[in-house]
């Protein structure tokens, strides 16, 4: 019995959660480098990324890529997105930024809305990207995607 023990708190001292697997630095890194890269993969290279929030992605992207402009908080976005150069839209998953404003201007101006929260596309979010297996996986809302 005492071995049982023993076994079983080793293994929860070594065996990590894969969540913490799934959404690594590294994971955010990749976000931001294949969301930066997304508006020059449709050709499109007079348009601009913008970030809505602040998450672990907006901070990779903030750090690492120059000429994104960002809207931290719902006031930042409705005064100023209707005259930014947006063609890519990055929504954060973060509990202070809510994504609901963000989605439906983007949907409206016909912006490229992208995020990492599961429930990106039932929000009415065009792309959301995940980790599969070996690449990234995109989930796309296809109505939206036509408009």
């Amino acid at each position: 019995m005492k071995k049982l023990i023993l076994l079983i708190f080793l293994l929860t001292l070594t065996v990590r959660p894969i969540e913490v697997f799934a959404y690594s630095d590294a994971f955010y890194r990749a976000v931001a480098s294949f969301v930066y890269g997304f508006p020059k993969m449709v050709k499109d290279e007079q348009g601009g990324l913008c970030v809505y929030g602040y998450d672990q992605v907006a901070v990779a992207i903030e750090e690492e890529y120059k000429g994104v402009i960002f809207f931290k908080n719902e006031d930042n976005l409705t005064s100023g997105f209707s005259n930014s150069n947006c063609k890519v839209l990055y929504v954060s998953k973060n509990k202070d930024a809510p994504a609901s404003l963000a989605i439906k201007l983007a949907n409206k101006a016909k912006v490229v809305s992208m995020g990492i929260d599961d429930d990106f596309v039932e929000k009415g979010g065009m792309i959301l990207v995940q980790m599969g297996r070996r690449s990234f996986e995109l989930t796309i809302h296809h109505k939206n995607i036509k408009e």
